[in-house]
């Protein structure tokens, strides 16, 4: 099972629920896995045709243990998370005709048209997971002059955060 561990060293590895739970390690570090999953190339070759909640669940799958979130539960995250977006695609990309091998992805086609939604979309879902489980509720304050307080409104609204 994949712990977390602080980026800044100090703190014991916690399981998925805790850190997302904490937000913050103990010693005021952010949680990261303490080993890296190795991805090969026919792996990444078989994600190569899969929409974007399909890579996203692959992806996510070799970080979250299934005693914690089971694959049933990751999937309808990921479905809830992602529906209201705009495109088909949820994150579009484009290739850009006056550069070779770059390409362009629009990172504004969420509900609140921010870049900020395409995390909090799973985040707020993930959060609303865990309270649900323990009958908890969150109570979240936001202070921001740019796009994370709408985009935090728009996905808490309703949920136990």
């Amino acid at each position: 099972m994949i712990q977390f561990v602080s980026n800044k060293g100090g703190g014991k590895p916690v399981d998925f629920e805790t850190a997302i739970l904490d937000g913050f390690a103990s010693d005021g570090g952010l949680y990261v896995p303490d080993t890296l999953p190795i991805i090969t190339k026919e792996q990444l070759t078989s994600w190569k045709g899969l929409s974007y909640v399909d890579l996203a669940f692959e992806i996510l799958s070799l970080f979250i243990d299934r005693s914690i979130v089971s694959e049933s539960e990751l999937k309808i995250i990921l479905e809830t998370a992602y529906a209201p977006f705009e495109k088909k695609e949820t994150i579009p990309f484009y290739h850009l005709k006056t550069r070779k091998d770059t390409y362009i992805m629009e990172l504004f086609h969420g509900p609140t048209i921010s870049f900020k939604d395409v995390g909090l979309a799973f985040l707020v879902n993930l959060v609303n997971l865990f309270l649900e489980r323990k009958n908890e509720h969150l109570t979240l304050v936001v202070a921001t002059t740019g796009d994370t307080g709408p985009a935090t409104a728009y996905y808490t609204a309703g949920n136990r955060t």
